[in-house]
């Protein structure tokens, strides 16, 4: 009977290649976080360009930050994974009113 939990076999070309891309990545993505954090006027300007408003420079930077200090933790990559997507979609989503007996919820 096999375990519920197995690793896969990684070669090491595979191992070093996911090194690699991910020691080139971070650096870039801790930069773009810091230049969020301190809405310096490049960061500001270019998520503004891409449909975020201006208030939200901060708290982006902040969320981006947390996910690659989690992500360089190899434990928690997976999570880091689903939190990047639900962090994404929540941005993208249109608005939508609920109305419950009454009540009305936006999200």
């Amino acid at each position: 009977m096999q375990s519920a939990t197995q690793t896969a076999s990684v070669s090491k070309k595979t191992l070093w290649a996911g090194r690699i891309i991910s020691a080139l990545v971070v650096p870039f993505l801790l930069l773009d976080s810091g230049l969020k954090v301190l809405r310096l006027a490049p960061a500001v300007e270019g998520t503004a360009r891409l449909g975020y408003p201006a208030s939200l420079v901060f708290p982006i930077g902040i969320a981006e930050l947390i996910c690659v200090v989690l992500f360089v933790i190899p434990v928690l990559r997976l999570s880091v994974r689903y939190c990047s997507q639900a962090i994404w979609v929540a941005q993208r989503r249109p608005k939508c009113d609920l109305k419950i007996h009454g009540s009305s919820f936006q999200f």
